[in-house]
């Protein structure tokens, strides 16, 4: 069966129950959204701040360098990059809402 990728399983189930979630996706993928949620709510915690502080909230609490992020060869670091984007676009268009 095939999956639609984490992308747009944030965007369009961001916010569905995690037992529901686990029900519909495989594990890799629900860890993926949980992580994008987790961010999303430190987001609306921390709306004034700054990026450079939720790059590194990010940063820290997933152990992702950087760094890291240039290296095309490790595919769990690009993914990891990937839901970094995921995020930090759902936080820029939820600020141009406000």
């Amino acid at each position: 069966m095939s999956y639609p990728n984490a992308i747009e399983v944030c965007r369009a189930e961001l916010f569905t129950k995690e037992v529901e979630l686990r029900d519909r996706y495989p594990q890799a993928l629900v860890d993926k959204v949980l992580r994008v949620r987790e961010m999303y709510n430190w987001f609306i915690s921390n709306p004034d701040g700054p990026d450079r502080e939720f790059v590194a909230e990010v940063c820290q609490r997933h152990g992702i360098l950087l760094a890291a992020f240039f290296s095309k060869g490790e595919t769990e670091v690009i993914g990891s990059y990937n839901e970094f984007l995921t995020t930090y676009a759902m936080i820029s268009m939820h600020r141009q809402l406000r």
